[in-house]
């Protein structure tokens, strides 16, 4: 059981966000830091915040189902595949509704339609080279996360 608080050190913070969400905070600002813990659900007031076990995309029966899971277990499921990048080989964390799933890249896994969603909304911005080379044309909304749909689980 890990204890955080506040007034943990950044560099605790990070390597407990790096470690239990696999977020890579390396140099961001302590305000940054606690928002992206709170975000995925770490209570900061000193509390337990071992975080909820993150299951793969193909989830053991074996589980203990909750609400949230048996919500997302009963929705339409769907294919789909999110490839691996130049910059970005790693599995991709998705939580729709606080339900963690772990999506192995280049892999086709079937997941309820909330992910999909949860993916759809996840959204970056980017900039393009203007034609004259000197200039940059945006920003344009891009996902965060671009993925193939393969269809729909019959």
């Amino acid at each position: 059981m890990a204890t955080l608080t506040k007034k943990t050190s950044t560099p605790a913070l990070i390597a407990y966000a790096r470690e239990h969400f696999g977020l890579d905070l390396t140099g961001a600002e302590r305000p940054e830091v606690i928002a992206a813990l709170v975000e995925n659900g770490v209570d900061l007031s000193g509390g337990d915040t071992t975080p909820a076990k993150v299951e793969t995309a193909e989830q053991s029966k074996e589980l203990d189902m909750g609400d949230v899971s048996r919500t997302l277990n009963a929705q339409r499921k769907v294919r789909i595949m999110i490839p691996p990048t130049e910059k970005d080989k790693g599995d991709v964390t998705v939580s729709p509704n606080g339900y963690t799933y772990l999506i192995k890249r280049g892999a086709v896994v079937e997941v309820p339609e909330a992910v999909k969603n949860a993916l759809d909304t996840a959204v970056t911005q980017t900039y393009t080279m203007a034609k004259d080379g000197r200039t940059l044309e945006g920003p344009f909304e891009v996902l965060t996360y671009p993925y193939t749909f393969m269809g729909y689980v019959e």
